[in-house]
């Protein structure tokens, strides 16, 4: 009856699931832009109407690829070689540590280097050295702190390449822990995202790289008021933007501008790059501007959308071993960035299925495939699909209902025994009542004729 009950139980369910099989069966994961090693975004690079040579903007709490342009095409890093430079001392030195400042160091400078006019004697904390480096760019206060990391500028750079391979960039090489132009120098915005989002993990790094302003110790003998390079974070500045927690711009030796920048509204979060805007000599007007403009894109334009409930049932997969197929569902509820106006149809699903692990006994909860969430044949999401509920080894339970079914057996024949016992005892009691009857009507039939043959007599 059990094995009934779960044959048909099954038919329900693939009875259910066919709509979301037959949208799925032809969607498929084209592409996706769910990394920033996507190669295709939500938003069209032809679109753009910017002057900037390259472009991305990343949706970072979903890690979406929303708007990208010329990516992976190699620029100048100039000043943005910095937020390396940063990264690797944090990761490599102590924030409090003091650092003196010596004349060797100073007189390696290259001509035009952003002083912060530090002097011989001078002693600062690395952070106040971090702070100098990502809020004013100074590379005086960069070659210092290469140099108590390393011991030379040399042995620093290694350190800096090592740490860009290691996150996989595969357009990036450094020259230099200053950014001043030089042959061989070189990155790209996907890139340069890459490093930005690896040192947003550090938190030191989050913390300098959203400050307004900065004061140096009064012991410092050259500029020690330190104000952001990024408008959008300055509050004093026109183009401040309250949505921006962290940024940082810089102009590179062709007057062009880059600026990175991450901010924050609602349930997203961008990291934003512009690199060589058209630039003027004044300021950071253009690249300002559409750097502005960009972020309107992102928080205009899209938003994040609900796509599918954990509680719903998705796909249904073959058990090896198992008494029966199990009905999986996405292990979270699923969401994605999409455009402010999408068109529900184009979305569609895709589920793939980890044979290792649906392998009897399954138990709930168990992990075992993905889903894959495309809109417009663009891949938006994945998560893992999990059981729904626990698949027994075959032949472990019919085991059980037969030794069920022989106690249920036991006690149905018990009472068929009693029953038939009753019912046979009681017709031999109305058979013996039907006899005695049957006697008395008789003895009476012959009394009967005994007294009419004495009243005829």
């Amino acid at each position: 009856m059990k094995k009934i009950a779960a044959i048909f139980l099954v038919i329900l369910i693939f009875a259910g699931l066919c709509p979301i099989w037959g949208n799925a069966a032809g969607a498929g994961a084209i592409n996706g832009c769910i990394s920033l090693q996507a190669y295709s975004s939500l938003g069209r690079a032809e679109d753009y109407t910017g002057t900037a040579q390259s472009v991305i903007l990343y949706e970072m709490n979903t890690g979406t690829m929303v708007y990208s342009v010329q990516p992976d095409t190699v620029t100048d890093p100039a000043g943005m070689v910095k937020i390396m430079t940063a990264l690797v001392a944090l990761e490599n030195v102590y924030q409090y540590d003091s650092v003196p400042v010596t004349a060797e160091v100073l007189d390696q400078l290259p001509s035009g280097a952003t002083k912060l006019k530090l002097k011989e004697g001078d002693r600062l904390s690395v952070r106040d050295l971090v702070n100098a480096i990502v809020l004013g760019s100074y590379d005086d206060a960069a070659m210092v702190l290469a140099n108590y990391v390393s011991g030379s500028q040399e042995e620093f750079v290694a350190l800096m390449n090592e740490k860009a391979q290691q996150l996989g960039c595969t357009n990036t090489h450094f020259v230099n822990a200053h950014g001043i132009s030089q042959t061989g120098q070189q990155t790209t915005a996907r890139d340069l995202a890459v490093i930005l989002s690896a040192a947003l993990e550090n938190e030191i790094f989050t913390q300098v790289f959203s400050l307004q302003s900065f004061q140096l110790p009064s012991s410092v003998s050259g500029t020690r008021s330190l104000t952001t390079s990024c408008d959008l974070l300055n509050q004093s500045s026109r183009y401040y933007d309250s949505r921006v927690t962290g940024g940082k711009a810089v102009k590179t030796a062709n007057t062009k501008g880059h600026m990175v920048c991450v901010a924050q509204s609602g349930d997203s979060r961008y990291l934003c790059v512009l690199l060589s805007t058209t630039e003027n000599q004044s300021g950071y007007t253009v690249t300002d501007k559409e750097m502005a403009a960009l972020l309107s894109t992102g928080f205009e334009s899209y938003s994040l959308q609900a796509v599918y409930s954990k509680d719903h049932a998705f796909d249904l997969f073959a058990v090896t071993g198992g008494e029966n197929s199990v009905s999986v569902s996405p292990a979270e509820d699923v969401s994605a960035i999409l455009p402010a106006d999408f068109d529900p149809s184009l979305i569609s699903y895709r589920s793939t299925a980890d044979t290792d692990a649906l392998v009897a006994p399954v138990t709930a909860g168990t992990v075992v495939g993905t889903m894959q969430v495309s809109y417009n044949g663009l891949l938006i999401a994945q998560v893992d699909l999990v059981a729904r509920y626990d698949v027994a080894t075959k032949g472990s339970s019919i085991q059980t209902v037969s030794t069920t079914g022989r106690k249920i057996m036991k006690v149905v024949l018990w009472v068929v025994g009693i029953t038939l016992g009753v019912a046979a005892l009681l017709a031999l009691v109305l058979l013996i009542i039907r006899q005695i009857n049957v006697i008395r009507h008789n003895k009476k039939r012959r009394a009967e004729r005994r007294r009419r043959v004495r009243e005829e007599s």
